[in-house]
């Protein structure tokens, strides 16, 4: 009989390590996460209404039920509110695991992956600034959107406190760069967090989503034609779909070193903005790059 439940999600934050340690755990034997990362579920209301059994039969069909099975999901940090309480009634005692980036520069980071897929042509600073007008922030907090939430899917406090239901013990929260610095370290606390062995892999030494820009333009162009959409929607099922798309795009990319570059005054005003943040990311210093709560 196929488990029903998931034991772990990785719910972010955008930016910050999710991608690389989506693969390094899919390096472990005694770990299931389905080969595509931003498949989504309980965060999106179409896929959601399927039913869970549909969300088991999609990505999990190659798990064994004695492997820990878990999801890395980004967007149940980005849309919290609904996908903490989908969470919760799907497993109250799942374990969260939440990477945490500087503010600031997860903020660019995002602007820059946008600016590469093409969906942003605004300069970084007047953006902002636009973003930090009141209606616009509280419109980006309750209906964010991959453009308009560059400010508050840093706010992790909010995050946080959308996933206060979770049980003593059950979240871990990491600095990216306890990740990305001392990987074999982390990856061994994260894993005895979750009750496996540590696996140590060559894949630890890769980089993962490093910015960049597109290779060939043309293939994005490529998917506006509705004609070889049907085409493409009709013959591939759904599930292979979303792998062949992922591995497109990190084919893709190529690196990119050009920064996109904020004004003294706009990184001033983004660090009192994010003022719980640091304070959480100072936290997770003291205690040596991470916290279980």
């Amino acid at each position: 009989m196929k488990k029903n439940k998931l034991d772990f999600v990785v719910i972010g934050a955008q930016k910050a390590g999710t991608t690389a340690l989506h693969m390094y755990l899919r390096e472990n034997s005694k770990i299931f996460l389905p080969p595509e990362k931003e498949a989504i579920f309980f965060s999106d209301d179409e896929r959601y209404l399927k039913g869970v059994n549909w969300f088991f039969h999609e990505f999990f069909q190659e798990a064994n039920d004695e492997l820990k099975w878990g999801k890395s999901t980004p967007a149940y940090s980005c849309y919290s509110n609904i996908s903490s309480a989908r969470l919760k009634a799907h497993n109250r005692d799942i374990k969260i695991i939440y990477l945490l980036r500087d503010p600031v520069d997860r903020a660019i980071s995002q602007y820059r992956m946008n600016k590469k897929r093409g969906v942003e042509n605004n300069e970084i600073n007047q953006l902002f600034q636009q973003l930090f007008m009141s209606d616009s922030m509280i419109s980006a907090q309750n209906s964010p959107t991959e453009t308009n939430s560059y400010l508050v899917w840093g706010e992790y406090h909010r995050v946080v406190n959308d996933y206060s239901w979770v049980e003593n013990g059950n979240f871990l929260m990491m600095n990216d760069n306890f990740l990305s610095e001392n990987t074999i370290d982390a990856v061994k606390v994260i894993s005895e967090f979750l009750g496996v062995d540590f696996v140590a892999s060559d894949v630890m030494s890769e980089r993962f989503h490093v910015g960049g820009v597109r290779k060939f333009n043309v293939l994005d162009d490529i998917k506006k034609f509705k004609t070889l959409k049907s085409i493409w929607r009709g013959v591939i099922p759904f599930r292979y779909r979303r792998r062949v798309m992922y591995w497109m795009d990190q084919w893709n990319t190529k690196v990119d070193d050009k920064m996109p570059v904020l004004d003294e005054e706009m990184i001033n005003k983004l660090k009192i903005h994010y003022n719980k943040e640091y304070s959480l990311i100072d936290e997770l210093e003291y205690n040596g790059g991470y916290l279980i709560k």
